[in-house]
């Protein structure tokens, strides 16, 4: 099995030197960015973009809803469970 590991520094830490980063005898990427879980982190530990990208997904989720409530007639009851 193969596992991809990633280590993204935050830019309020610094660091001297070029470090070669190893578990296991495996190197780790250093990476300005990664996604866990779904979820795009930074280096600068921002989560402003991840708060927009999570907007975005549940906006276009609810839109599809609206769109599925209007075609099938539901109770109120339903709808909200």
């Amino acid at each position: 099995m193969s596992i991809k590991l990633k280590f993204a520094f935050l830019k309020s830490r610094k660091i001297k030197g070029n470090f070669i980063w190893n578990i296991d005898n495996e190197c780790i990427d250093v990476v300005d960015s990664f996604v866990y879980l779904g979820v795009q982190f930074y280096k600068t530990g921002s989560m402003k973009n991840v708060v927009k990208v999570l907007n975005e997904q549940a906006l276009k989720a609810y839109s599809h809803l609206l769109s599925i409530f209007s075609r099938v007639s539901l109770d109120i009851r339903t709808k909200l469970s």
